[in-house]
């Protein structure tokens, strides 16, 4: 029997602020804390902490310096060896069109 086990700590993003639908992508702990240095350059920029265990409301210039931020952090190489990474990076790229996005931590 397989049991699934949710992870530590994960951060959902909703399009709105009260989640009624399903969460567009989750941040696992385990791509948290490789994007640590990024999403502390981010706050250091922004003044905005993606808390793991609160809300944070991002804007679409956020999700455009995030994107910005985690390119100049990695090569391409090593970006194609962190597939998790990518996922995000491929999430964030398709949702700067959205003029809001929360970051919902648990």
């Amino acid at each position: 029997m397989m049991i699934y086990k949710h992870p530590v700590m994960a951060i959902y993003f909703y399009p709105t602020k009260y989640p009624r639908e399903k969460a567009l992508f989750v941040l696992t702990d385990k791509v948290y804390d490789e994007l640590e240095p990024v999403f502390a350059e981010f706050r250091k920029k922004t003044g905005i902490f993606i808390d793991p265990y609160g809300d944070t409301k991002l804007v679409a210039e956020n999700l455009m310096l995030i994107n910005q931020l985690i390119k100049g952090s990695y090569t391409s190489k090593e970006l194609s060896r962190l597939a998790d990474v990518q996922g995000f990076l491929f999430f964030i790229e398709n949702e700067e069109h959205r003029e809001v996005m929360y970051a919902v931590g648990d």
